[in-house]
């Protein structure tokens, strides 16, 4: 019971329901633990029912009019100075004090800085340069004129294309043997043209060059390719006729076949103009067609 000093509660007992004058009244004050009782002739008296001794809550019984014993209280008799509240001093708020953003501060990139090096090639995912150059760099097939320049349209040198055969073919031991005079020893690409000349997939042009720094031609590429291929072991059956393109005829003899075989394959699909194909079978490849052709090889064959 929550009160003051002075909260009383009052109790009626009928001891007789017949009998007027044997009325009792009884009053509990609960802050002394005192227990009054009053009769209707005007008699009072009071007895303690607990207290307080030697620092200890004890409730009192009662024998003839006398404290009989006492024992401990379960319930403490004092009263709270300050009444309890139901609710918490401080109310939390239901909602954040910065509201959430839906987007990141920071957008990621496809591409770090750091993974891609080529500066001359603009990082965007789905155009055909970027793709195939991105390719053949990952794959470990080409690699940069400089570190930070890939120059993607740049003719090819037909030591650069040797290169890129050896490397797809893992870079195997060489013995140096002095086949042609413009290969000397420890060039950056003298083993790689040894390596594909005793295999057969690359020829000199005559008086004893290979032709180091001359530009390959998209021919010279499909032949090297498919010599490549066969040393490797891979179906090179497949076969397409040229006469469809505008220039087929510029093809030269010795590099029928392979031109068949490249178109066929899909790895030579040619380009258009006034409405006509053309494969540019004698025309310099550049760097980034180069990565287009190695591409559509690899991921045909390796």
């Amino acid at each position: 019971m929550d009160g003051g000093a002075n909260e009383t509660a009052d109790l009626d007992i009928d001891g007789d329901l017949n009998t007027q004058e044997d009325r009792e009244i009884y009053t509990i004050d609960v802050s002394t633990g005192v227990l009054t009782r009053q009769t209707s002739n005007g008699f009072v008296d009071s007895v303690p029912l607990f207290g307080r001794v030697a620092g200890e809550d004890l409730l009192f019984r009662y024998q003839d009019g006398n404290i009989a014993n006492s024992e401990p209280t379960a319930v403490s008799t004092s009263v709270p100075t300050t009444r309890p509240t139901t609710t918490p001093p401080v109310i939390p708020s239901p909602a954040p004090t910065a509201m959430p953003t839906s987007e990141p501060p920071v957008r990621p990139t496809a591409v770090s800085p750091s993974s891609w090096p080529f500066l001359d090639v603009a990082v965007k995912p789905g155009n055909w340069r970027y793709d195939n150059v991105k390719f053949v760099y990952e794959y470990g097939v080409m690699t940069g004129v400089k570190a930070d320049q890939f120059q993607p349209d740049v003719p090819l040198t037909r030591a650069q294309f040797a290169s890129v055969i050896y490397r797809m073919a893992g870079t195997p031991k060489v013995s140096y043997k002095g086949i042609f005079t413009d290969v000397p020893a420890g060039k950056w690409y003298s083993d790689a043209i040894i390596w594909a000349y005793e295999k057969g997939i690359v020829a000199g042009l005559g008086g004893g060059r290979y032709g180091v720094n001359e530009n390959i031609t998209r021919e010279q590429m499909a032949r090297m390719l498919m010599e490549f291929a066969r040393v490797q072991g891979y179906d090179t059956s497949t076969r397409a006729d040229f006469a469809n393109f505008a220039d087929g005829s510029q093809v030269s003899r010795w590099a029928a076949e392979n031109m068949r075989w490249a178109v066929g394959s899909g790895i030579i699909s040619g380009s258009t103009k006034d409405g006509k194909y053309y494969m540019n079978p004698k025309g310099e490849a550049k760097r980034v067609e180069c990565a287009v052709m190695l591409t559509k090889f690899i991921q045909k064959y390796l």
